[in-house]
């Protein structure tokens, strides 16, 4: 079968362009022909040219070169995204906008959104057609996995808008409860709670991907979006107990740690593999550590986008791994029990499979 997804696939992240390559992956496992539809809206494209284009006063000048360093890790690690995109997952034609996926959709027999927070209002992707599948033969299946809306509920207004847009899959799934209450609340059912596409891969694909990152000795990794001050004391501390240094991974440089702003998606498996804990505000930082079996804290995010992390704490009794600079050290030093943990996540996963046989039957 002909399977396309779509997926927030070319966002400036790890775990965007990680979970779209896994769930292609074990599609084509199952013996589909399974492609990313290359879908890149003018609003998921953010990189711009590191100095002024024109004439501009004297303090722009002053800003890019101050941030130039930024700007120039953003590039590499822009690269190198688009590097393991291409030879990790087969690829549609670039579609820029909506219209040009209506007026000459890819060929496919089934249509997959998801995961990732493709339905979050506050976001623009929330609000484009595109990832309610809009386009496209109406023969073909249309499957919702995983679909993320990021936050615990949506105005009334949304759920009005989203409702007819819901009605013409032929399966939804969702990654968080509050999302199948959200669905359930537009009168369309419960859908099932199924696990991200990170974890549907055999252990053996991560172990395959992971790079040695050449770091030497006991580390703590740090992956933090938003220059967290929580996310920094909470790192601080574990590295202390632990006796390990700190290798900060993702968009910005840390004074407080090593930094590997530039490292491939390949080498950031690797990073997660190693560590001796992962302190992040990052759902799919998080999600790694659990495949690989690492210990690892959640801090909040300041701009209140933590349903997906909360969930998935809550989901497997890990609450306590919840953090924050006023966390007790017993808290912060306690490793996780994965051998309590790994049954659940196990049945989980297969129910999740077994959806998506199910979706494309």
């Amino acid at each position: 079968m002909r399977v396309l997804t779509v997926t927030c696939s070319c966002a400036e992240n790890y775990g965007a362009r990680l979970q779209a390559c896994a769930l292609t992956a074990w599609l084509r496992s199952e013996g589909h022909d399974a492609a990313i539809t290359d879908y890149r809206p003018a609003y998921m494209r953010h990189l711009e040219n590191i100095w002024p284009r024109r004439v501009r006063p004297l303090r722009e000048w002053l800003s890019a070169a101050r941030n130039y360093i930024y700007h120039r890790d953003r590039m590499v690690r822009h690269e190198e995204l688009e590097r393991f995109m291409a030879s990790r997952s087969p690829l549609t034609r670039t579609y820029g906008n909506v219209r040009s996926l209506r007026e000459n959709p890819p060929a496919a027999d089934a249509l997959i959104a998801g995961s990732d927070q493709i339905w979050n209002t506050s976001l623009p992707n929330g609000n484009d057609p595109a990832f309610f599948l809009d386009f496209g033969s109406e023969k073909c299946r249309r499957i919702a996995y995983a679909a993320s809306f990021g936050t615990a509920t949506i105005s009334r207004d949304d759920a009005a808008r989203m409702q007819p847009r819901l009605e013409r899959f032929d399966a939804i799934s969702v990654r968080e409860r509050s999302g199948a209450a959200i669905v359930a609340g537009m009168g369309l059912g419960e859908p099932p709670v199924v696990v991200d596409p990170v974890f549907l891969p055999e252990h053996d694909y991560w172990e395959k991907t992971a790079e040695n990152p050449g770091v030497q000795g006991d580390y703590v990794v740090v992956y933090d979006f938003m220059r967290s001050r929580e996310v920094k004391r909470v790192a601080q501390r574990v590295a202390r107990l632990k006796g390990s240094r700190i290798i900060a991974t993702g968009p910005f440089r840390r004074s407080y740690a090593h930094n590997r702003t530039t490292a491939s998606p390949e080498q950031f498996v690797g990073l997660i593999r190693g560590a001796r804990c992962v302190v992040s505000n990052s759902f799919h930082g998080s999600a790694l550590a659990m495949i690989f079996g690492r210990d690892f804290l959640v801090v909040d995010r300041e701009d209140g986008l933590n349903e997906r992390m909360h969930d998935m704490l809550e989901r497997y009794g890990l609450g306590c791994r919840l953090a924050s600079g006023e966390t007790p050290d017993a808290l912060l030093a306690a490793p996780i029990d994965y051998a309590a943990l790994r049954p659940k996540l196990e049945r989980d996963i297969e129910l999740s499979k077994q959806f998506l046989r199910q979706a494309l039957s």
